[in-house]
């Protein structure tokens, strides 16, 4: 059984011209791509509709998200999920 955190992403993953902003056709293409990738495989789709939006990523709302801003939200996510284990 893989490890859940061997298939998490980075922000260099998702940033595909590689100019240090992520807007949302990059974000969404990503996605698509991933889903994609997952079908292919037989992976099961599990929590798809849970996953962020573009919206939830772009923290200052200027149509892009920054590697800070991508930081900012898995660190908010980290810290949700401890809690939700101690509860």
């Amino acid at each position: 059984h893989k490890n859940r955190h061997q298939e998490r992403h980075t922000y260099t993953d998702i940033d595909a011209d590689s100019d240090g902003q992520v807007n949302a056709e990059e974000y969404y293409a990503f996605r698509a791509a991933r889903m994609a990738e997952r079908a292919k495989a037989g992976r099961k789709m599990k929590n798809a509709a849970n996953r962020p939006t573009f919206d939830d990523l772009d923290l200052d709302g200027d149509g892009n998200f920054s590697a800070a801003e991508f930081a900012a939200h898995q660190e908010d996510c980290a810290k949700a999920r401890s809690h939700a284990r101690r509860d």
